[in-house]
């Protein structure tokens, strides 16, 4: 009986202290951010600058990641320049944008929120200027003019399969998924360049929902990391089966992970083949297997490293690249001006109906290349 009353004895002021110590420290922590630090006379919410939460709730909050909706309210209500996070200020004026990210820019990325997305060997993550620089020249000559225009033939043969899909929906009073065809011809592409298989989304059904879904649950994953995150090394250890079950988008990342490795690793069974060879016509290197140089081919460190790349491209394409065709098409059908100007311009360079649309043509046409340009 003793000794049970000298260890509650013991451990009830240590709670306590413990407890003291927490408080102090959150105290100090927001008296700090909203008195003494260096950004405490940008306006903003109050909440913004003294926890990451409020962006964090507003990031998941209305259906998920519809912060950027947020920040224009706040832009609306405070001005030009705000404070969004305790270490963050975000800028209205789109002439800001050139300042500060023209190329050889002295200001890095954020490490917390590119860290977020959990693939941090890849050039777009990289924080440091250096080293991103030497990341992303690895992969420049790949997206060079010359290489597009290489790659033609395999832009032509997507596209044309999308405008058959549509004449045909069209003939037949069907209704066409813009949305997700537009995303396929982007992937479709660029695994065939990537990996020298294409994925061939725009022959399924439904266009490859399945693939965009996982795509589109992995953001909701970097605002988690974002937040926490000591839980990311946790995240990327526990069996991905729990995963699944504890987070879905966590487990979503997983399965990217997954997918990108397989294919780099059927790239590399490729090259490995005895029979293989990267000059013969009918083996046209692509990104990877030209990263995997003769030397270093065999290991499955240099897949490893290569993953996190792979995971970029791919992202970028369903995304970025499919999202700026959707928001093309869209202006171009629903603005009957956009659309009759962009019309007659096409009409005038290629009066053949079945004429090829040659890169080399469509980048003189200034209607053309500006709407583009504008939306991108």
């Amino acid at each position: 009986m003793l000794r049970i009353i000298i260890s509650s004895a013991f451990y009830f002021p240590l709670l306590q202290w413990t407890a003291i110590a927490i408080v102090g420290f959150i105290a100090c922590t927001l008296i700090q951010r909203l008195i003494f630090h260096p950004l405490a006379h940008i306006p903003g919410p109050r909440l913004a600058a003294a926890s990451t939460l409020y962006q964090t709730y507003y990031c998941f909050a209305g259906g998920g990641s519809r912060f950027y909706q947020k920040v224009k309210q706040l832009h609306d209500q405070y001005g030009p320049v705000i404070r969004i996070t305790p270490n963050e200020v975000h800028l209205s004026d789109p002439s800001n944008y050139e300042k500060i990210y023209h190329v050889g820019t002295p200001y890095s990325k954020d490490p917390l929120f590119y860290g977020a997305f959990g693939n941090p060997n890849s050039s777009f993550t990289t924080p440091s200027n250096e080293i991103h620089r030497l990341r992303r020249s690895g992969l420049n000559s790949f997206f060079s003019r010359k290489v597009v225009l290489d790659l033609e033939d395999i832009v032509h043969e997507k596209v044309e399969k999308l405008s058959k899909l549509v004449f045909r929906a069209l003939h037949s009073g069907h209704a066409v998924d813009m949305h997700h065809g537009l995303r396929a011809v982007s992937i479709d592409v660029i695994t065939d360049y990537a990996f020298g298989k294409s994925y061939d989304l725009l022959d399924q059904p439904d266009l490859g929902l399945k693939f965009f879904t996982l795509v589109h649950k992995l953001g909701p994953a970097a605002w988690v990391f974002r937040q926490w995150p000591w839980l990311k090394p946790i995240a990327m250890i526990v069996p991905k089966a729990i995963m699944k079950v504890l987070s879905e988008p966590i487990g979503q990342v997983r399965d990217m992970q997954t997918h990108v490795h397989e294919q780099l690793e059927s790239v590399r069974a490729n090259m490995e083949r005895p029979n293989h060879d990267s000059t013969k016509e009918n083996e046209r290197p692509t990104i990877f297997s030209a990263l995997m140089t003769p030397s270093t081919r065999p290991t499955k460190a240099l897949v490893d490293n290569l993953e996190d790349e792979a995971y970029t491209v791919i992202t970028a394409a369903a995304d970025t690249t499919g999202n700026a065709m959707t928001t093309i098409v869209r202006c171009v059908v629903t603005d009957s001006s956009i659309y009759q100007t962009l019309y007659d311009e096409l009409k005038t360079a290629f009066p053949e109906e079945t004429a090829p649309l040659e890169y080399k043509a469509l980048e003189r046409l200034p209607y053309l290349v500006s709407s583009s340009t504008d939306v991108v």
